[in-house]
């Protein structure tokens, strides 16, 4: 699913016959499927008390979630406020990462929704204009599969970096930017806060984005996988 394969999969790819790869993959010559996402069982329908046609920022550090993301958002809350003027925001934060984002969203008068953990992921996907956030293999097909532009830190402690790697499908395209996450909040505004805050407050950098998605193609790796294993029928 990664970018960068693990040890194991390098390991049992020497006995395979055919390997396949959710993601490109360099100095291999292993078939790329594209973003393997389960169909949604929900009803996609969920709108977290906000407005189901309001403009909307997904912020998730994937299921764990990420406090380095938390302490990013409160402080471009805290610095770049009129930047969210029109935003709504659902905020998955992760164990015990809520706090006090809930009263930092109101006091900015900005609508949103904060837990720990999103069960409906298809809703928020549905819902969301932009999303912030990891760039696991996960969140990127994700948002590949929900067309939703991506600015995405990833985990800064991964020695192969493999999530900077997973992110670079999306940037190619110009559908996502990479920040690199400097962990201190205050370091993270200074070296992103401003290109963010832009970003917010300019609907033609959004649209701009939006549009690299259709260089992409459908995110249909399951189906092709099928397709495959159909040639290996005995």
């Amino acid at each position: 699913l990664d970018a960068v394969p693990g040890k194991a999969n390098l390991l049992v790819a020497r006995f395979a016959d055919q390997v396949c790869t959710a993601l490109p993959v360099g100095g291999k010559q292993w078939t790329t499927l594209g973003p393997i996402v389960r169909a949604g069982t929900s009803t996609g329908t969920e709108n977290f008390g906000l407005d189901p046609e309001g403009r909307t920022l997904l912020i998730t550090g994937g299921s764990q979630g990420a406090e380095s993301i938390n302490s990013f958002v409160r402080a471009m809350v805290g610095h770049h406020g009129q930047a969210f003027r029109g935003w709504q925001i659902i905020h998955q934060t992760g164990k015990g990462g809520v706090g006090d984002l809930p009263a930092v969203y109101e006091r900015a008068g900005i609508r949103s929704w904060v837990g720990e953990y999103i069960n409906d992921m298809e809703s928020a996907w549905a819902m969301a204009d932009l999303t912030i956030g990891r760039c696991g293999a996960g969140t990127v097909a994700e948002a590949w599969a929900a067309n939703v532009p991506a600015v995405l830190l990833p985990y800064p402690y991964h020695k192969d970096q493999h999530q900077k790697h997973n992110a670079m499908v999306l940037v190619d395209v110009g559908a996502g930017i990479v920040f690199d996450d400097r962990i201190d909040a205050t370091v993270n505004i200074q070296e992103h806060g401003k290109q963010l805050a832009e970003l917010l407050v300019d609907p033609s950098m959004l649209s701009a984005m939006h549009a690299g998605f259709a260089r992409l193609g459908g995110a249909d790796g399951a189906r092709a996988a099928a397709g495959l294993l159909d040639g290996f029928r005995v």
